[in-house]
């Protein structure tokens, strides 16, 4: 009998997860960088192959960059962490604070 390799949901949920998660976030911040590279054009009607090729333009330029970024810093996800700590330490100590002045 031959052994059949299975693939688990889990195995594919993880990448999908990452995907969806990186066009969401980038949309935003691709929309952001578009409006201030390109101030107003992406309201002005017409040009939409132009207006297409600078948006896919910027966001292979965002993915590449943060590739980058996450394979020149091997410990991304030690900074991460550091990073979160700080920030949940000012999230529990100052929000509280200053719902409870408002």
């Amino acid at each position: 009998m031959v052994a059949t390799p299975t693939v688990s949901a889990s195995s594919f949920s993880t990448p999908f997860n990452q995907a969806v998660g990186y066009c969401i976030n980038s949309t935003v911040l691709v929309r952001n960088w578009f409006e201030a590279i390109w101030p107003g054009s992406l309201y002005h009607v017409g040009q939409a192959k132009l207006k297409s090729l600078r948006w896919g333009f910027l966001s292979v330029v965002i993915l590449l960059v943060s590739f980058c970024i996450a394979v020149v810093v091997p410990f991304f996800s030690d900074v991460m962490d550091i990073i979160s700590s700080y920030g949940i330490f000012s999230l529990s100590v100052w929000v509280p604070a200053l719902l409870l002045l408002l």
